[in-house]
This record gives C-alpha cells, sequence and structure tokens, in this order.
C-alpha cells in the first residue's frame, strides 16, 4: 500500500507534459532573454551587426525587367544563392545564361543583409521570401584547402552544435589570420583568401613573405559572426576585410560610372543620353529583412 501511495504521489509531482508549442515558446523567450542580455552587456544589436557585415559585398545573379535589373535569379535548384568570390557569381552567371530566358546581369548585395535573410532562423531576423537561400563561399578558396589537406578541417571550422542551428545550404566560409595579427590588438583583421592576409601582413609589418607567422587561424565566418554578436571585446574588434577582387570591380564600376556621367555631362547638347554603366546593380533589391 506505501508503493502505491509513492507512485501516485511522483505521478502527481511530475505534473502535465509541456506541448512542442509551449517548448517553443519557452526556448524563443529564453533566446530573447538571453539576446537582451548580450546587448545590455555591450553586444551589438541587430542594426549595429548589419552596419559591421556590410563592409563587404556579395555578388548575386538578377533579371533585367523594364531596363531594371530588381527581379531576382533563381538557380535552377530554385535557391537565391549570395556568392563570396565575383568569379563564382560570373561563372554562375554565364552558366545561367544557357537555361534562363530572361536578360541576367550580376547584382550586388551587402554581408549584413544577405546574413539576415539566409540565417534568419539563427540570428533572429525575418524575411517574407518564399524561397531557400544561402551563401556560397569562395570555391577557389575551398579548392585549395582541399589540395593543401585541408579539406576535413574546413569542413569542422563551424562546431557540430553551431552547425544545426545556421543553414545546411550554405557553404563553408574559410576566413584566415595570424595571431600576430588578433592577439593583444585593438582591432582583429580577418580575410576571405590567404593571398589577401599575406599582403596586408607583409604591408603592416615591412617584412617579406619569407618571414611570414607559422601559425595560421583559420576559422568560419558564421563563428566570426557568432562572436560579434555574443562576446563584447570580439564586436568590436573583429573587422571582415572584402576581397580584394571585390574591392577592384567595385572600383571598376565607380570608374564606369563616372566615365559615362562625365561623357554624358560633355555630350548633352548635342547627342542622345551615355549608354547605361556596366551591368552591376545595387543591392536594394533582394528580399527585404522584416
Amino acid at each position: 500500500m506505501g508503493k502505491s501511495g509513492r507512485g501516485r504521489r511522483d505521478k502527481k509531482a511530475a505534473g502535465p507534459t509541456a506541448t512542442d508549442d509551449e517548448l517553443l515558446e519557452q526556448a524563443v523567450a529564453e533566446n530573447k532573454a538571453a539576446r537582451e542580455k548580450e546587448i545590455a552587456d555591450g553586444c551589438p544589436t541587430k542594426a549595429d551587426l548589419i552596419a559591421a557585415l556590410d563592409s563587404v559585398t556579395l555578388f548575386d545573379l538578377r533579371v533585367v525587367e523594364n531596363g531594371e535589373a530588381k527581379q531576382t535569379c533563381l538557380s535552377p535548384a530554385g535557391d537565391y544563392v549570395f556568392y563570396v568570390d565575383v568569379n563564382d557569381a560570373s561563372k554562375a552567371l554565364e552558366a545561367r545564361r544557357l537555361t534562363h530566358p530572361g536578360h541576367l546581369v550580376l547584382g550586388v548585395t551587402k554581408l549584413g543583409r544577405a546574413v539576415g535573410l539566409t540565417e534568419g532562423q539563427a540570428f533572429g531576423f525575418a524575411t517574407n521570401a518564399n524561397f531557400p537561400m544561402y551563401i556560397q563561399g569562395s570555391t577557389a578558396v575551398i579548392a585549395d584547402l582541399v589540395n593543401d589537406g585541408l579539406d576535413a578541417g574546413a569542413k569542422s571550422l563551424v562546431p557540430k552544435d553551431l552547425r544545426k542551428q545556421l543553414n545546411s545550404k550554405t557553404s563553408t566560409i574559410p576566413m584566415f589570420s595570424f595571431h600576430e595579427l588578433v592577439e593583444g590588438t585593438e582591432t582583429a583583421p580577418h580575410f576571405f583568401t590567404k593571398a589577401d592576409l599575406v599582403a596586408y601582413w607583409m604591408g603592416k609589418t615591412g617584412k617579406t613573405q619569407e618571414e611570414l607567422p607559422t601559425h595560421l587561424i583559420m576559422t568560419d565566418l558564421r563563428v566570426l559572426i557568432v562572436r560579434m554578436m555574443s562576446v563584447p571585446a570580439d564586436w568590436k574588434a573583429i573587422k571582415l576585410e572584402p576581397m580584394t577582387s571585390t574591392v577592384a570591380v567595385l572600383q571598376g564600376v565607380t570608374n564606369a560610372q563616372q566615365t559615362a556621367a562625365d561623357q554624358a555631362s560633355a555630350a548633352a547638347e548635342v547627342a542622345a543620353p551615355a549608354d547605361a554603366p556596366p551591368p552591376l546593380v545595387g543591392d536594394d533589391e533582394p528580399p527585404p529583412l522584416l
């Protein structure tokens, strides 16, 4: 009889099992509380984070309609892809032109918006887009790591527990630095390619390539973003350096636009309006963040 009474008391103490909806609401509330505490401790708001990430520009494909390149161009698989490397974007553009009937061009999107669109679930952003989106890391950099025997290491740059929360379609996005650049310094620059890292280090230190540090830091872009979101010191120190090739492309477009504007101004009284600048368009048209 005593055993029976204890069984009833234990069952009563356990209480009703929470529903999936209740558990989800509890998790959302806990995440919100944790995020509010991080911000109170000096971590960035969403707006601050996006502004910091927007120092980097990614590339995507657009469809020109009525003279404007505002329509997103999905991949054959139905995804909207943001490319870290302009060379990957250019190759995707040429391949897509073989199967897409429209007039396609390259577009540009700031990293902050791209991260918000592709990692909304993990980072707390929302969008009304009804198609999947992801970021493609530089295939040349990834292939380099494979050739160096670092393929397995590259795939494990994102810890398993974090990887479960992130967009599974986004590829590895390797980032590189040296201990000498990130330890005990006010800023901690990270680079999308080893070549850009080496060039920066040589310019900053005045040393030769033969004197390169032997310890290379390799991580993933999304790991750095998580650190920026949750560690006040990292938020203030980590700097994402754009690829040299991206800077060159954007500068080329700016120069071409300026040349076209100068020519149009000089010939305004005697000629038709100048031709449009090269087909690279701004980042105001991918789906909005809500």
